[in-house]
């Protein structure tokens, strides 16, 4: 199941931001309790969500839905599995993040109740040799 999920998220993201062995295993330890919610249409994985809890708080570690079966609901229904897991755990906040280009992300987590945080942040990058 790995290979599929990688492949959905290689679709969904792209080279660039797409997971690898590697940066799949970390999003499942980022966090103490991980819990992985994935959908299906004809039988086929069509999405996955990567969820966590730490101590009280939850969080949606990566949502991706293959492009061939977006806009039909299941990240709002993976969101929704997962909100529901985390809450069940005792958690009661949830915290994603994403581009702030994204618009649709963005629609489907205020559409599930996520409102933005002001933390006056800045995502700064240094290269190295």
């Amino acid at each position: 199941m790995i290979e599929a999920i990688l492949r959905i998220d290689r679709a969904a993201f792209g080279d660039e931001w797409m997971m690898d062995h590697e940066t799949f295993r970390e999003a499942l330890h980022a966090t103490r309790r991980t819990r992985i919610f994935v959908s299906h249409v004809d039988g086929e994985l069509s999405g996955f969500v990567i969820a966590g809890i730490t101590d009280s708080y939850g969080f949606i570690q990566r949502l991706a839905v293959h492009p061939d079966f977006q806009r039909r609901g299941d990240a709002s229904a993976l969101v929704q599995n997962s909100l529901a897991w985390i809450h069940s755990r005792g958690c009661r906040s949830t915290v994603v993040n994403t581009e702030v280009s994204n618009s649709a992300a963005l629609s489907i987590y205020e559409r599930n109740g996520f409102v933005p945080l002001d933390y006056n942040l800045s995502v700064m990058e240094r290269q190295l040799s």
